[in-house]
Parts: structure tokens; C-alpha cells; sequence
């Protein structure tokens, strides 16, 4: 990251290295949308842990309500959980 001052502020550039860890970090994750509703985190966690008991889950986080986010250990766990299409919940 390098700074700069721009119209009078100090502003801060923030360039593909500086974020690149976190890029590849955040690349094993879905993103699941409940629509219509917003079940209970415990519950979301128990479904997506037996839809995808297969898969080596990393984390699973409720970012609003109906929405959560699921990092998969691994890239190609991802991969193969998009590649079978939507999930009904």
C-alpha cells in the first residue's frame, strides 16, 4: 500500500498484492440465500452440514438475515458443490 495526498487528503492505494491473500483466501466460499425466509443460524448449519457432508467445510457465517456464507476447506470442494446446482432448502 502506498499513500498519497489527493485534494488535500490523504488517500491510500491499494494495489492486487496487497490484497491477493485474502482473494485466494475468500475463493473457497459460496454464498447461500434463503428466499423468503430467515431460519435460525443452528439450523442452516445443521442442513448445510448434511447436504454436504462430503465436502470439508471451513466456515459457515450468517452475514445478513437469509444470507450466510460457506468456506470450504478446499477449492475444488467448492467447485463441485456449484457444479451440482441449486439447493432447495
Amino acid at each position: 500500500m502506498s499513500a498519497e495526498i489527493l485534494n488535500g487528503q490523504k488517500v491510500v492505494k491499494i494495489d492486487k498484492d496487497d490484497v491477493e491473500h485474502e482473494i485466494m483466501y475468500w475463493s473457497n466460499a459460496v454464498i447461500c440465500s434463503v428466499l423468503g425466509a430467515n431460519p435460525p443460524f443452528e439450523v442452516i448449519k445443521g442442513f448445510v452440514n448434511r447436504i454436504w457432508a462430503a465436502f470439508k467445510i471451513d466456515k459457515i457465517i450468517q452475514v445478513r438475515r437469509g444470507v450466510f456464507l460457506v468456506r470450504f476447506v478446499n477449492l475444488q470442494d467448492k467447485i463441485a458443490v456449484e457444479k451440482r446446482g441449486l439447493y432447495f432448502f
